[in-house]
C-alpha cells in the first residue's frame, strides 16, 4: 500500500491548497494540498522536506503530525502542519 505525505501550509490565517492538473492519474482537476509520495525507507521528516522543496521551493522548520488520512482508492496520507518555513 503506498503511502502520502501531504504538507498543510498555514500562514496569516490562510492556507495554501493547489489545484491537480486535469491530465493527472488520480483526481484530476481536484483542489488538494501539497505533498506527494512518501519513498521506500524514508522517514515521514525527510519525505515532508523533499516534497515541499519539490513542489514549492521551501523547507519546514516547525511542523507537526495532524491525522493519517485514507483514501478512497486505499491509499494512506500522513497529514503535517507547517506553521513555519524558509524560502519562497
Amino acid at each position: 500500500m503506498k503511502k502520502f505525505i501531504i504538507g498543510v501550509l498555514h500562514k496569516d490565517g490562510k492556507f495554501l491548497v493547489e489545484r491537480r492538473h486535469e491530465h493527472e492519474k488520480f483526481f484530476p482537476g481536484s483542489v488538494q494540498f501539497p505533498g506527494g509520495a512518501i519513498d521506500p525507507g524514508e522517514t515521514d521528516e525527510v519525505a515532508l522536506k523533499r516534497e515541499m522543496k519539490e513542489e514549492l521551493d521551501i523547507e519546514p522548520i516547525a511542523y507537526k503530525f495532524l491525522q493519517e488520512h485514507s483514501y478512497p482508492d486505499g491509499r494512506n496520507g500522513r497529514v503535517y502542519l507547517i506553521d513555519k518555513y524558509a524560502g519562497a
